[in-house]
């Protein structure tokens, strides 16, 4: 796989992480700025009040503001995040696809309809397909050389149908 393809399949597999939290309700996705801002603000009021001297008047009302403020803080910045329509948007938007007509049914249905959970993740596997080729089942093989098989190929499946063998665990010289 070129280097190309694997950031493409990257940028697919981002789409189709962000449809997933999106359908199993989880906060945005930006949602990680939020707590680490907020667990950072009360990390650090542990840290000040663990190196001020506690005689210090106010001291210990700094670990419980700062937890406060780490609360309010994060929330605020949850609240202002992207949305997860947005972030996929913003996905769509910077993606260059292989298939362009899809790419275009998928702009022209999310137009007429609205966005459409199932048409995007629709889309991810069709453009994926166009640069990751389907690996082929039995049934498509068999069909295969069903249609291009010589008389000569034929007479040797048929010499193999018939072979059996009757003992397969005891496959040593035989006394």
């Amino acid at each position: 796989m070129t280097n190309e393809q694997q950031s493409r399949l990257k940028e697919l597999r981002t789409i189709r992480r962000y449809l997933q939290g999106m359908r199993q309700g989880v906060s945005g996705p930006d949602a990680y700025k939020g707590w680490l801002t907020g667990i950072g603000i009360a990390a650090a009021g542990f840290l000040v009040a663990r190196l001020l001297p506690s005689p210090a008047p106010g001291v210990g009302l700094i670990v419980p503001v700062a937890c406060v403020a780490g609360v309010i803080t994060g929330g605020w910045i949850n609240l202002k995040g992207r949305s997860w329509r947005a972030a996929i948007y913003d996905a769509l938007a910077r993606y260059s696809p292989l298939n362009e007509a899809a790419y275009r049914d998928l702009q022209e249905r999310v137009k007429e309809y609205g966005f459409d959970f199932d048409a995007v993740m629709e889309w991810t596997y069709i453009e994926q397909a166009a640069f990751m080729p389907l690996v082929p089942t039995r049934e498509d093989l068999a069909r295969d050389k069903f249609l291009t098989a010589t008389r000569a190929e034929r007479a040797e499946d048929d010499a193999r149908a018939r072979f059996v063998v009757l003992h397969p665990r005891k496959r040593g010289p035989q006394a």
